[in-house]
């Protein structure tokens, strides 16, 4: 005969229960003590994603969306007190705008105040030029300034912001194109392309309306033109006008 050396299930019961008890504390014990009583809001920390998506949608045509995200953003900064946030946030739908060929000095204006309101936002209250004007935009515009194509393009090609890479590879194939010089408006093709590439990746639809309008300037075949036209007027119908602009914020 063998003896039954398992132990009887009413045995187990306290060392289960010892267990569980263990768990719970181990729980608690990770928890980091007690959760603040007034949490940081979730909305405040979502400004750098609202910030992107308000350029996105900006330059993909839907107006009246980017302009929600706008007075979403500006609010949720006003919250923090980052006042010159905000005016960095003015000076984005400034230069977004003039990117496009529309000057609003609405826009400006009220950058500047806010950035007068968050007192050391420059070194000079009120500074334009410092608000609009970076170190990449001063290096950029002297090599266009200077034709320096070959140079222009590589930083370019190195640069993690593609709103930089379109927006200054555009300004560049202009330049190029003006010039009656082969050599340059075989630059102001290949710009055109490194804008494209950047445009069409992200569904820029306004930059891309300018890319063809570019490409048009430099198309010498009639049957071309004609359909690279009808290619603008469809790009052109995916805009979402706006009843509100951002002017009257």
């Amino acid at each position: 005969m063998f003896l039954d050396t398992k132990p009887h299930p009413c045995s187990m019961i306290p060392v289960i229960c010892i267990l569980l008890m263990a768990t719970l504390l181990h729980g608690c014990s990770l928890g980091g003590g007690k959760k603040s009583p007034y949490p940081r809001p979730a909305a405040l920390s979502q400004v750098p994603a609202l910030r992107q998506d308000f350029v996105q949608e900006f330059l993909q045509g839907r107006w009246t969306t980017a302009r929600s995200l706008f007075v979403q953003t500006r609010e949720n900064l006003l919250r923090q007190d980052d006042f010159c946030s905000v005016a960095r946030m003015y000076v984005l739908a400034y230069r977004l705008h003039a990117y496009l060929g529309v000057e609003y000095p609405q826009l400006l204006d009220k950058a500047v105040d806010f950035s007068q309101q968050g007192l050391n936002c420059t070194g000079v209250l009120g500074d334009r030029e410092t608000l609009l004007s970076g170190t990449e935009d001063r290096r950029l515009e002297a090599l266009i300034k200077g034709s320096r194509w070959q140079a222009l393009h590589t930083r370019l090609n190195r640069l993690d912001d593609p709103l930089f890479v379109s927006v200054y590879a555009r300004k560049a194939a202009t330049r190029a194109g003006s010039s009656s010089d082969n050599e340059d408006r075989t630059w102001a093709l290949a710009f055109i392309q490194q804008a494209h590439a950047v445009d069409s990746s992200r569904g820029w639809v306004l930059f891309l309306v300018q890319d063809w309008k570019l490409q048009l300037e430099l198309e010498t075949d009639p049957v071309r033109q004609r359909f690279i036209n009808k290619r603008i007027d469809t790009l052109l119908g995916l805009v979402t006008p706006c009843t509100q602009p951002l002017t009257g914020s």
